[in-house]
């Protein structure tokens, strides 16, 4: 049954990432700021169980969650929906590289924003296809951050609760909580893809400037 959800959601895939234009018609207040925002991107990684294999122990070891992880790029578009959930890529991998791997860039067309926080080091690979990149400023060796980089973090914020939200409601799929079993492993690609687009189903948790608490049940 998990393979023919799967299955049938990939299926739909091609009319789940609208483009920049179609998004404009639809887009909340939040977005305002950002032209041509195609798609927000966020990282999620799974803890598994630790391999008895020990060359897998080393592809699967994160260093930033110090265990054995899995991890996803997901992407979100204007409203909130899941528009993008990349393949599954061992924990040792950064994130810029399983966006790469993902085949994200091929989808994207010229002149399209894409949205990361400050770990996705892609604006090299995106400014090559045409494809703009906006992320939360760094300070690097200043001590604070110019007034307008302000402003631009405080949006960049507002947008980037969406897929801080949509990252919550994947985590909420019981067979994707705490450690996930070596048993589980093969079909671990396919319960994230499941609970990544099934949520596109659910209530909204966030309305224009207004949080709504899940709704779901236990």
């Amino acid at each position: 049954m998990t393979r023919l959800v799967y299955l049938t959601l990939k299926s739909l895939e091609p009319d789940c990432f609208p483009s920049a234009s179609k998004q404009n018609l639809t887009k909340s207040a939040q977005m305002f700021p950002f032209k041509n925002l195609r798609v927000t991107l966020d990282g999620v990684e799974f803890f598994v169980e630790t391999p008895s294999n020990f060359q897998m122990q080393g592809n699967t070891y994160s260093q930033y969650k110090a265990h054995n992880t899995m991890i996803f790029i997901i992407g979100i578009d204007y409203n909130g929906g899941t528009v993008f959930v990349s393949p599954a890529c061992e924990g040792g991998l950064s994130e810029k590289e399983a966006v790469l791997q993902s085949g994200l860039l091929e989808r994207l067309e010229k002149n399209d924003l894409v949205m990361t926080d400050r770990g996705f080091d892609i604006s090299a690979e995106l400014q090559a296809i045409g494809v703009h990149h906006v992320r939360p400023p760094s300070l690097g060796s200043r001590n604070s951050l110019t007034a307008e980089e302000e402003i631009l973090t405080k949006a960049i914020a507002a947008v980037r609760i969406y897929s801080e939200h949509a990252i919550t409601d994947i985590k909420d799929n019981r067979l994707l909580r705490g450690t996930i079993p070596l048993t589980l492993y093969p079909v671990i690609p396919d319960l994230v893809y499941i609970a990544a687009y099934l949520r596109n189903y659910y209530q909204k948790r966030i309305i224009n400037r207004y949080f709504r608490e899940s709704t779901q049940t236990e």
